[in-house]
């Protein structure tokens, strides 16, 4: 049964963001809760073996952010944006605190208990990081006319899978993962 879990969390995943767009609390919280069920045993070890002096890799992961901006900015001149996009950006303007919270804080949590936990079943490293990573891209299209997109999701699931296996915590995937959608919600509501 364990040999499966990956396909059971991707699908649980994928089943509750169908919700996302007429109840994006009751989504992305669903996700979380059913998520942290499934793995709570990882996330008590992860959370008891979680070793500060690791913060070297919180400050490694900036450059490829900054990296994935100008790729996110490059590739908006070319190409419109994808449809998770345009709905994110309408909605901020609605009730900013609110999709702050939502796509801000419970959604990277969310996406990194799902790519972090949900594969740990691939034992090799380097395996484990591309596929993460491409499915992570994969995740954030909605369709094959946004596909130059999947370069700077690919660089964040990069980022956020590198995290995870060199520091063995998903804090820091998951703080770099807030910081930086809470930094890309807060330019959209600003600009």
């Amino acid at each position: 049964m364990q040999k499966f879990k990956s396909i059971k969390i991707l699908f649980i995943f994928l089943a509750f963001n169908v919700l996302l767009i007429k109840y994006p609390l009751c989504s992305s919280l669903g996700t979380l809760i059913t998520i942290y069920l499934l793995n709570f045993k990882e996330i008590n070890t992860d959370l008891k073996n979680f070793n500060i002096t690791n913060y070297k890799y919180f400050f490694i992961s900036i450059p490829l952010i900054l990296i994935n901006y100008i790729l996110l900015y490059l590739i908006t001149k070319i190409s419109p944006l994808p449809e998770n996009e345009i709905l994110i950006r309408s909605l901020i303007h609605v009730n900013p605190l609110y999709y702050l919270l939502i796509f801000g804080i419970i959604s990277p949590i969310s996406e990194e208990l799902t790519f972090r936990y949900g594969f740990n079943s691939i034992k090799n490293k380097y395996i484990y990081i591309i596929i993460t990573s491409i499915l992570y891209a994969i995740m954030h299209l909605s369709n094959f006319s946004e596909i130059l997109y999947v370069i700077p999701y690919f660089i964040l699931g990069l980022t956020f899978a590198y995290t995870y296996k060199k520091t063995n915590s998903l804090i820091y995937p998951i703080s770099i993962h807030i910081i930086h959608n809470l930094i890309s919600l807060l330019f959209i509501i600003i600009f």
